[in-house]
């Protein structure tokens, strides 16, 4: 008997496949950056830099594969069109979870504008939010339906956060001829607070829907 027991069944399967991909693909990375003999993680501003861009990006990405699992539980894809295009901004989210790897990778993420995959990432969470609410809305109880727009409200509200306060840090990880950063103590500054607001929107985000009412129909 198939382990798929409807056609939607094997995205969540795929997306779950492609996390781990993706963090196995990084220990490379993460290896050049915490551990190397060579270049300790607390040598120069650089290198907390690195450290801290990377430690961004596994934010994201593990507290993203706990929310997408959790999602799965109480929201998962339906057999209609917006299931299948709500997987397909699954791969885009993914990809952008890539991406803040690949920019993290030492001597690259200042060029590569680290920041900005934080903004496309959470423009691909509204879109995902919004084909989630189409799916499940007139399927669900009232509190549920509830729950379903206070989630959408909050992801918007933290894209418009992270679109006013990222742009201004593209300023601060301006490279001189010497490649040294202009403001490294401002920028890490940034990133600490990235990483705080990363994990305050995933709290918000699990503590919508009272435990009594998961997995409500």
């Amino acid at each position: 008997m198939s382990v798929f027991k409807k056609p939607p069944d094997i995205f969540s399967y795929i997306c779950h496949f492609i996390f781990a991909v993706i963090i196995a693909t990084s220990y490379e990375h993460a290896a050049h950056v915490f551990i190397n003999p060579e270049k300790p993680f607390l040598e120069d501003a650089l290198s907390v830099i690195l450290g801290l861009e990377l430690l961004l990006a596994y934010t994201a990405i593990v507290s993203g594969w706990v929310g997408y699992s959790r999602s799965m539980i109480k929201w998962p894809h339906t057999n209609t069109k917006s299931g299948s295009f709500r997987f397909c901004l699954d791969l885009g989210i993914l990809f952008c979870y890539f991406g803040l790897i690949a920019s993290a990778e030492p001597g690259r993420g200042f060029q590569d504008y680290f920041l900005n995959w934080i903004i496309v990432l959470f423009a691909l969470f509204v879109a995902w939010d919004i084909l989630k609410l189409k799916e499940h809305y007139k399927k669900r109880r009232r509190k549920m339906r509830q729950a379903l727009e206070s989630s959408l409200g909050k992801t918007v509200a933290f894209l418009v956060v992270f679109s006013v306060f990222a742009p201004p840090a593209f300023d601060f990880i301006a490279e001189n001829q010497t490649g040294v950063l202009t403001e490294p103590v401002t920028y890490g500054i940034t990133l600490v607070l990235t990483i705080a607001l990363m994990l305050l929107y995933r709290y918000w985000k699990w503590s919508i829907i009272p435990p009594q009412e998961r997995n409500v129909n």
